[in-house]
């Protein structure tokens, strides 16, 4: 399954790959694209909750420096969507965009990395 949130800033995809849901967003986004982008997802969680562990991984490598706004967004919906159990893999750029969402990613379980490959074995490596 492919849910894609696409406008003017950027793109944000997801897929279902079974295992886990893969996230992947290009460009900066306004905070009401990324409302429509969490509100999807969300759904998408919802239904994966039902019956095994949520493992994210989220691919922003093509990301830009979002703006303090959008930021702040960011920081609402990883607080109030993600629950304890969840594990999210975040893959980033830059050290820049790094230490940005260390800032504002909201998640019990989460670890941002600048290697996909490090990130992917990372959610894996836990149980679900």
């Amino acid at each position: 399954m492919v849910l894609a949130q696409i406008g003017p800033e950027g793109v944000i995809s997801f897929f279902d790959y079974g295992q886990y849901i893969a996230v992947q967003g290009t460009g900066c986004w306004s905070p009401e694209y990324l409302d429509a982008h969490f509100a999807d997802l969300a759904g998408l969680l919802g239904r994966r909750r039902r019956d095994r562990q949520v493992l994210v991984l989220v691919d922003l490598t093509r990301a830009g420096v979002q703006s303090d706004e959008t930021a702040e967004r960011i920081r609402y919906w990883t607080a109030n969507l993600y629950r304890q159990s969840d594990r999210v893999a975040i893959v980033l750029a830059s050290s820049m965009l790094k230490a940005q969402m260390r800032r504002y990613v909201m998640v019990a379980d989460r670890e941002l990395f600048l290697s996909r490959t490090a990130a992917l074995a990372w959610l894996l490596a836990k149980p679900a």
